[in-house]
């Protein structure tokens, strides 16, 4: 199936390409050490040439996410744990007022190892699989956010994908005695991959906000990895603090990635 890029004047298709492979090698469609499709799929993919895909990924090996290996093609390059656990909030109730809210459609449900990073969050060796679980919430016919989850497989039990249609994944966890006892949260803007802008009907390379939750039972007992996608034009996340909490860690915090120079 062909996923072409969008040819309106100043938007660079290279660029575009580019967003598009790294989103992905972010969200583990191309695991680390696993290869990119080759210059040719990739071309009939996207609907570009080949000195746009050459130049796209000449870009991403330029970032130290590929590497060409010679005769064996062009390898996702393992990266460093940039999700990391920020602001605890209270937020449970919010959870099962959308699952009631909107109506749900599960798109993956399968064990997978996760990438490098998800797995250290989830305290699992980098070999070990998890649950993984994508579905799409939306309002009428509206999409409102795809949400990818992994569920480490002690409480991925309780969970099917009959059940998933009925009732929300938190809302299952909880009923089976999951505590949601710490929830680390971060909130960044990405550009849509085109998987995700196939199914949030958004043009690839769209800016969209993506919500990440760890989930822990307790010290050192994680639960889930959440990712939840979503536009700025049909969703606000919206935080309420007592002023005291504003004055202390609870409240979170801006955490600024800065490259360094040599």
């Amino acid at each position: 199936m062909s996923i072409p890029l969008s040819r309106h004047q100043g938007e660079l298709l290279h660029r575009q390409l580019f967003l598009a492979l790294r989103e992905q090698i972010r969200r583990g469609v191309y695991p680390p050490d696993s290869t990119i499709p080759p210059e040719d799929q990739l071309c009939n993919l996207f609907g570009v040439s080949r000195i746009t895909v050459r130049r796209a990924v000449s870009d991403l090996v330029d970032a130290g996410l590929l590497e060409k290996r010679l005769g064996k093609g062009t390898f996702v390059l393992a990266q460093a744990g940039r999700a990391s656990k920020r602001t605890s909030l209270n937020f449970v109730e919010s959870l099962l007022q959308r699952s009631r809210q909107t109506k749900v459609k599960v798109l993956e449900f399968a064990p997978r190892v996760p990438p490098s990073d998800i797995s250290g969050l989830l305290a699992l060796d980098g070999r070990t699989e998890a649950l993984f679980i994508s579905r799409v919430r939306s309002v009428r016919t509206v999409p409102l956010m795809v949400i990818e989850a992994w569920l480490t497989a002690r409480h991925a039990v309780h969970v099917t994908p009959e059940r998933l249609r009925r009732q929300g994944l938190s809302e299952t966890l909880i009923a089976h005695g999951v505590n949601y006892a710490r929830v680390s949260q971060t909130i960044t803007a990405v550009s849509a991959d085109p998987q995700i802008a196939s199914i949030l009907d958004v043009d690839v390379g769209s800016p969209l906000l993506r919500l990440v939750r760890v989930i822990e039972e307790g010290p050192n007992a994680p639960v889930m990895h959440l990712a939840a996608y979503m536009t700025s034009e049909r969703t606000s996340i919206v935080a309420e603090f007592k002023g005291t909490v504003l004055e202390s860690r609870e409240g979170g915090r801006l955490m600024h990635h800065v490259p360094t120079t040599p």
